[in-house]
């Protein structure tokens, strides 16, 4: 049982580790995607595989032996994980949000092309590549706000102002980061009709009890169209030269393995 749980990129990373580990040991992957305040999308409305997919939001741990990054564990991630995991007698329990460094990331990456995105996102994404003709002379700025605020975006403007015949693509969570972008000629943003949102009004990391009385550790909202369109973002960032915004964005590490595979998962 494969454990999506956080933002996209953290849902990816661990889809692609946890894929790579169930093959690595013979095990059957099934995925567990439950929609919660930092994603509140659907598995099925972003990808489609021909892998299971549950949405059960408390488990029986008991009944598994777990392999997390986080809290109790049965298994730690370490250079001992795999043939642990082959001597358990129980099925696995699988959560990391981050590729482990005893997983090869070149041949784990692969694994993105298991669960390929919607027909329609690819549609929207070509065609909006092909309209605005981005490709890999294009410069790719992704700015990370909200909840971390990773970038500066106001460090990356006087790069653009001062290359005016140079073409960036820029997307970011945060409405206002964008529009600071936008207003230049040689910068493409695409519009969205959904941003990320505070659930309360409150600081990002605020925790607090949603309306079925669970504590959400963050004060995040991201709805499914949000999420769809940070997809969307992805998927066409990772057709331009990616530019080195942040260390620390999952997002901006995935946009550089979809890059990889661009011309399987676009087909």
């Amino acid at each position: 049982m494969i454990e999506c749980r956080g933002g996209l990129g953290n849902r990816l990373g661990s889809l692609v580790s946890g894929l790579q580990v169930a093959k690595q040991c013979n095990l059957t992957p099934m995925i567990n995607w439950t929609r919660h305040n930092t994603c509140d999308c659907p598995f099925e409305d972003l990808f489609q595989t021909n892998i299971d997919v549950f949405s059960i939001l408390n488990h029986d741990l008991d009944l598994y032996t777990t392999v997390s990054h986080q809290g109790a564990t049965d298994i730690k991630h370490n250079k001992r994980t795999i043939s642990n995991i082959l001597e358990s007698n129980k099925p696995i329990f699988y959560f990391n949000d981050e590729i482990p460094k005893y997983l090869d990331p070149t041949i784990t990456t692969k694994n993105l092309l298991q669960f390929k995105p919607k027909r329609q996102i690819l549609d929207n994404v070509k065609n909006f590549v092909s309209t605005n003709q981005i490709d890999n002379n294009t410069q790719g700025l992704h700015i990370r706000k909200t909840d971390l605020d990773l970038v500066n975006e106001d460090s990356w403007i006087p790069i653009v102002e001062k290359n005016p015949k140079q073409k960036f693509f820029v997307c970011s969570d945060s409405k206002h980061a964008e529009e600071k972008f936008s207003k230049y000629s040689n910068v493409v943003t695409k519009s969205k009709s959904s941003y990320v949102e505070k659930f309360i009004d409150d600081k990002w990391k605020t925790s607090f009890f949603d309306a079925d009385g669970n504590k959400a550790r963050y004060n995040v909202n991201r709805s499914r169209d949000s999420v769809i369109q940070a997809l969307e973002d992805l998927l066409i960032l990772s057709h331009t030269d990616i530019q080195r915004t942040s260390r620390h964005s999952s997002f901006l590490r995935f946009a550089f393995f979809y890059k990889n595979l661009l011309k399987e998962i676009m087909a």
